[in-house]
């Protein structure tokens, strides 16, 4: 099943960020020695204390509800609810080596009624960021689940390409995309104000996403499409819906051969105030370029509304196609090799931000849901003031744009998008307020997210919100419009 929607929402969607757990700090910097006494003495200098292995476990339950703010009679889900279970351990094992491991337990549930008729449910276990590192000397390793981030915008930065990103369960409203670990070594070089990085993705990883069973599976845009996949829904029980949507995204993934692997390389260098990265990523592009045959979309369409003399009439066409070995569905990943730059400048309570990606060829779908492979230009920039600890703001501006002139889905000719970040925090620890928005410049699409978060004891919280979306039909405000909710959250921390 082809998935348009994920070259722009790849800028434009998100979840609520993910409340990664933080590991163990850095090894403690290297004694620096003593120096030589200008008199000799009798006593010997004191020895540093011995090492302490250390361990720390930690982690989080989280509970959420989202109600639509009204039936719009879209056949959409009232009621959403998620529950998850994170747990971490971290040990430094010594003063140079760390290890951590984490990992995820999440439950959800959707229903298109208030009475949970018709609900249903799913549930993943997942491995999280695993990983060994070692810090020398102005070098460093890290093995395992890694977390590999690249550029400096937060919204939606153009560099940030090493690990996949997750669509699946939350409104595209939020200021980041939550990340998918990957298997990955990554080396690292710091001589004086120089840095180099190199990563090494031995293994094909998609983009993770819902196509179908979902208010934020945006494929009933097409009328073709929905028919497909109002078959697979029709065909498959509840519980075997969330199996299937990795094998519609793509029958025909990369394998673990070592020939797919992914490497990307990074260079950089610190100045006062200044941090500024050169990048280059030889890899894959996790939209998957699909083409359906219009005989066999025809076909799907008369097995859906059992039309025999339809289906006897559509059969007839394909037999001999078939019997010459012809595809009739297609759905394929491409390789992607990209470029680009980032560059970080502190200035007072500022932190200017800009970087820029040049993709030599990645899909995109034009309006007609037609994959086509074009070069592409990203870009981003903006700033974060930071005036007091209670206080920050975060405004950026990025866009896309295709170097082949055309109607792209979502996109039109490019995307100009204006995101929008402000925390407040009247009561340091205990009320902080959030209101996060955006605008799409080109498209006249909008998100607005409020939401307030309260704190009344260590490790308790309990946060509430609202997103509306809306926006042209050809806009992600547009698909997403009838989606427009509230929602509550109660997250214990330990």
């Amino acid at each position: 099943m082809p998935l348009p929607w994920l070259a722009p929402v790849a800028l434009l969607a998100g979840a609520a960020p993910d409340p990664e757990l933080e590991g163990m700090p850095g090894p403690p910097p290297e004694p620096s020695g003593f120096a030589a006494p200008a008199e000799p003495v009798s006593e010997a200098a004191p020895a540093p204390p011995p090492f302490s292995p250390e361990v720390r476990f930690g982690g989080s339950f989280a509970t959420r509800v989202d109600a639509d703010l009204a039936d719009e009679g879209q056949h959409e889900d009232v009621l959403e609810g998620r529950l998850r279970l994170d747990l971490e351990l971290a040990a430094r094992l010594s003063p140079r080596t760390t290890a951590l491991v984490s990992g995820r337990l999440a439950h959800e549930s959707r229903t298109p009624d208030a009475a949970f008729d018709g609900a249903r449910y799913g549930h993943d276990v997942e491995l999280r960021e695993a990983r060994f590192s070692w810090q020398g000397e102005g070098v460093g390793v890290d093995v395992g689940n890694l977390f590999l981030r690249w550029g400096v915008a937060d919204a939606a930065s153009p560099n940030d390409v090493l690990n996949p990103q997750d669509f699946r369960d939350s409104a595209p409203v939020a200021f980041e995309t939550p990340l998918v670990p990957v298997p990955a070594v990554r080396l690292t070089a710091s001589p004086g104000d120089f840095a180099f990085e190199l990563d090494v993705l031995p293994f094909f990883e998609p983009h993770r996403a819902a196509l179908f069973g979902t208010d934020w599976a945006p494929v009933g845009a097409n009328p073709q499409v929905a028919a497909l996949s109002g078959l697979v829904d029709q065909a498959l029980s509840r519980a075997a819906i969330e199996d299937a949507q990795p094998l519609l995204l793509s029958s025909n993934p990369p394998d673990e051969s070592p020939r797919n692997a992914t490497v990307g390389t990074r260079v950089g260098w610190h100045g006062p105030g200044v941090d500024v990265h050169l990048n280059a990523m030889h890899g894959w592009d996790r939209v998957p370029a699909t083409t359906l045959d219009p005989d066999f979309l025809a076909l799907v369409e008369a097995v859906r509304d059992d039309d025999l003399p339809a289906q006897l009439a559509v059969f007839g066409r394909l037999r001999p196609r078939l019997a010459a070995g012809e595809a009739l569905f297609e759905s394929t990943y491409r390789r992607q090799n990209l470029v680009g730059a980032d560059a970080a400048w502190a200035v007072g309570d500022f932190l200017l931000k800009a970087e820029a990606a040049h993709s030599f060829a990645r899909t995109l779908y034009l309006a007609d849901f037609t994959p086509v492979r074009t070069a592409s230009l990203s870009w981003a920039a903006g700033f974060d003031w930071l005036p007091d600890p209670d206080l920050d703001v975060t405004l950026e501006c990025f866009g896309l744009r295709p170097s082949e002139a055309g109607d792209y889905l979502f996109l039109g000719r490019q995307l100009v998008n204006l995101t929008a970040h402000v925390r407040w925090a009247p009561l340091t620890d205990t009320l902080t307020l959030e209101l996060l928005g955006q605008y799409g410049l080109t498209r006249g699409d909008h998100t607005l997210a409020p939401s307030l978060r309260w704190q009344p004891a260590d490790g308790h919280a309990l946060s509430a919100g609202v997103y509306v979306l809306a926006g042209p039909d050809d806009s992600v405000g547009g698909v997403f419009d009838p989606n427009d909710a509230g929602w509550a959250r109660y997250t214990l921390s330990f």
